[in-house]
């Protein structure tokens, strides 16, 4: 390729309404990356490892919760509405509200269900029973998270970005503060540092709910047939996003459930801070998805594809070439303590740079409707997370269960890569259309 047509290329790239709000949200989600950095840095390194071996399962359960409360309704929200929304106003808001209706009903359904269970959560996380109450705290506080995440698609499908890059912003900077607070005041006890996480649902939800207060979906009424409809293109989502929930939890769980408080430590130690660099994939799926459910052909597809690799793999290669640092990096930063988390964090940001890899690929799948081949997908992941954590967690501790998510993500990538393939959308050749991006 001329490198004069290279350059265009690429500035063009750079100056589409896609790359605009990538980039802006992709800034907030940077600073909410530090903002979580710092904070895990104050968790880590000063907090109790009994609290912390107490705070994160609740964490994970409250994430288990909030996909249940969700059954993909989000992206098919985001998917339906986004079609109807340039073109017919009013229809995009009756799904709005059918989303709505859809999601207070999924809270109501959690609080009847998991509350009588709250026990039976506690001994099957913990051991023990003694707390309960706090599982019972996190039902609830599941529900404000369950409700922000419809008016998060809100704002995705309305193009405010900016608004919805407040609400990562804000309330994760009001937990670093509470918690440095409270490790400052020697004060960082179970209880204080349960409300201290416990703020980012909470905030979440007000700003969500404040940010999209005159949509008209108390005014504009959904129809029986819209309800069936989004919850019908929802239900193999819904599959597919419990069955990711769980992927998301399960090694926090299983290595606090198996191995006990000391290596899921040793395991936060890397996890937490290769969490940071997924923000690179939550921003491009905020972003890409609206406009790849606006797509109508394979070469459309083929096109979204091939430049979503020019942002990509550069932010891929600069992630793997960090790599090295850790050794360094990890035990000044939390201290001496955790150098034996320095090879599962190596490990986890591989798998978080298969993951980066995947993300356009993963899109296209729910452009097609292939939700069954995605629910088949994420399915294959969990059993495989489940039996490969609980027969590598035995042996081999957090190692094992840091070496199960990197496999996983592989195994992701190669179905996904294998399905575009057999569709054609990776091998379709036709005139490039430089309006997609």
């Amino acid at each position: 390729m001329p490198i004069a047509h290279l350059k265009d290329n690429y500035g063009a790239l750079l100056k589409s309404k896609t790359m605009r709000s990538l980039s802006m949200l992709l800034s907030a989600n940077i600073l909410n990356g530090v903002i979580g950095f710092i904070t895990s840095v104050l968790v880590l390194r000063y907090v109790d490892k009994e609290v912390i071996g107490v705070i994160y399962p609740l964490i994970s359960i409250l994430m288990i919760l909030g996909q249940f409360g969700d059954l993909g309704l989000s992206n098919s929200f985001i998917k339906i509405s986004s079609i109807h929304f340039s073109s017919n106003r009013f229809t995009s808001y009756q799904f709005f509200n059918a989303a709505f209706k859809l999601k207070s009903f999924l809270c109501i359904l959690i609080l009847i269900i998991c509350i009588p269970l709250s026990s039976v959560m506690a001994q099957w996380t913990f051991g023990e029973k003694v707390y309960v109450y706090w599982v019972r705290w996190i039902i609830v506080i599941s529900c404000l998270q369950i409700m922000s995440s419809y008016a998060s698609s809100a704002l995705q499908v309305e193009g405010k970005f900016l608004p919805l890059s407040s609400t990562k912003i804000i309330p994760t900077l009001l937990k670093m503060l509470m918690i440095g607070i409270v490790v400052r005041l020697g004060v960082a006890n179970l209880q204080w540092m349960f409300w201290a996480f416990a703020l980012v649902p909470i905030i979440t939800f007000l700003l969500t709910f404040s940010y999209t207060a005159k949509d008209p979906i108390y005014k504009i009424n959904s129809t029986p047939k819209q309800l069936s409809e989004l919850f019908h293109v929802s239900k193999w989502v819904a599959l597919s996003a419990l069955a990711n929930a769980f992927i998301g939890q399960l090694d926090i769980l299983m290595t606090r459930s198996i191995a006990g408080i000391d290596e899921l430590n040793k395991y936060l130690g890397g996890q937490k801070l290769a969490s940071v660099f997924p923000i690179l994939t939550v921003s491009l799926v905020t972003v890409l998805l609206p406009k790849v459910s606006s797509m109508k052909n394979k070469k459309e597809l083929n096109y979204f594809l091939r430049k979503s690799v020019k942002i990509i793999f550069p932010l891929a290669f600069l992630m793997l070439a960090l790599l090295p640092l850790s050794t360094y990096v990890i035990p000044f930063i939390l201290g001496a303590k955790y150098k034996s988390s320095i090879d599962i964090f190596n490990i986890l940001m591989i798998g978080e740079i298969i993951s980066l890899t995947v993300t356009p690929m993963s899109l296209i799948l729910y452009n097609l409707n292939k939700e069954p081949m995605f629910a088949l997908l994420n399915i294959i992941q969990l059993v495989f997370n489940l039996v490969g954590n609980y027969l590598f967690i035995r042996t081999n501790g957090a190692v094992g269960a840091a070496w199960v998510t990197a496999l996983a993500k592989l195994i992701a990538v190669a179905l996904v890569y294998y399905h575009l393939w057999k569709e054609g959308i990776i091998n379709h050749h036709e005139e490039e259309n430089e309006n997609i991006i």
